[in-house]
């Protein structure tokens, strides 16, 4: 499932991985999915985090290290109606 394979890439990412937690995700027709997770960064500190990934483009865009283009993607795919959210699964998720 793609979903989960960006999900690890996602998580990978982070400053620390070990401290990553999905707090929900959009999948919508075609593949696009929406995640907003949180994690530690080198403070310590909870951060919040998103990230949306265009199957067309197939690319995944954080917030974190993508800015202009992220908000671009985040506006045009992740605000749109039609995207179903999975958070039955969320925890189990977390653990990938």
């Amino acid at each position: 499932n793609a979903s989960l394979v960006v999900l690890r890439r996602i998580k990978s990412g982070m400053k620390n991985p070990a401290s990553f937690e999905l707090d929900s995700f959009l999948i919508f027709p075609g593949g696009a999915t929406c995640y907003e997770y949180r994690g530690t960064n080198s403070f310590n500190a909870v951060v919040p985090g998103k990230a949306v990934f265009d199957p067309e483009k197939n690319r995944v865009l954080t917030r974190e290290n993508d800015h202009n283009k992220f908000v671009s993607a985040w506006n045009a795919i992740c605000t749109a109606s039609g995207g179903s959210e999975h958070a039955g699964g969320l925890k189990l998720l977390s653990a990938y």
